[in-house]
């Protein structure tokens, strides 16, 4: 009865031992054909970097651009444009958005090659309208404060 028990543990051992040996050899197989398609794959990665860089960049130039839409109309509503250190604030603004509106307009037309360059300019651009709605931002607190 033991040397049954014995034999059939030994029987079930060798078994997982052969299935475990058949899948790893599996994976090692499949791990040999990774680097054949890696080419293929990177650029499917990158097409998905570029995309997911534009949305972000799309979607933060719209937030940007609605919260400087809704201080330029309470400014209205307070008859605050006359202002002149708002009023400088704001075409300062309208001026880095318009030259960042510019830059993106070209957006679609890039090509992967150019990509990282065009991405350097329109962070620049994108920059200089981030600071400059800061800066109408506070001016617009100081005022709205009063």
């Amino acid at each position: 009865m033991k040397l049954n028990r014995i034999i059939g543990r030994a029987a079930a051992i060798g078994a997982m031992s052969l299935l475990f040996a058949g899948l790893n050899s599996n994976l090692a197989k499949a791990q040999e054909t990774q680097p054949a398609n890696m080419a293929k794959t990177q650029a499917v990665i990158n097409q998905d970097s570029w995309d997911i860089w534009k949305q972000d960049m799309k979607t933060k130039f719209q937030q940007l651009r609605e919260q400087a839409d809704k201080i330029k109309s309470d400014a209205q509503a307070k008859s605050a444009l006359g202002n002149q250190a708002l009023k400088d604030a704001w075409d300062k603004y309208e001026s880095d958005a318009k030259t960042f509106s510019d830059k993106w307009s070209g957006v679609d037309q890039v090509t992967p090659e150019t990509r990282e360059q065009y991405k350097k300019d329109v962070n620049g651009a994108w920059d200089k309208v981030k600071a400059s709605f800061d800066a109408l931002k506070s001016q617009w607190e100081t005022i709205n404060k009063k």
